[in-house]
């Protein structure tokens, strides 16, 4: 389960650092260097799945804008 962390980090980074840009499942899976069904395991780490973590991510910066 570490080793599988480590590539959703990667995942993640992605999704924190490029917000702003339209990121599809499959840039996310690249970027961990996995397929697009192992990001299965992304939702046992965050508790979300990848795109509502990355609207979680969304809303969460446009509430710092607003503040």
């Amino acid at each position: 389960m570490q080793k599988q962390m480590g590539k959703e980090g990667k995942a993640i980074q992605l999704i924190h650092h490029a917000y702003k840009d339209h990121i599809t499942i499959q840039q996310l899976a690249n970027a961990a260097g996995m397929s697009t069904a192992a990001l299965y395991y992304f939702k046992a780490i965050t508790s979300e799945s990848p795109i509502q973590y990355l609207k979680s991510v969304r809303l969460h910066q446009a509430r710092l804008f607003m503040v």
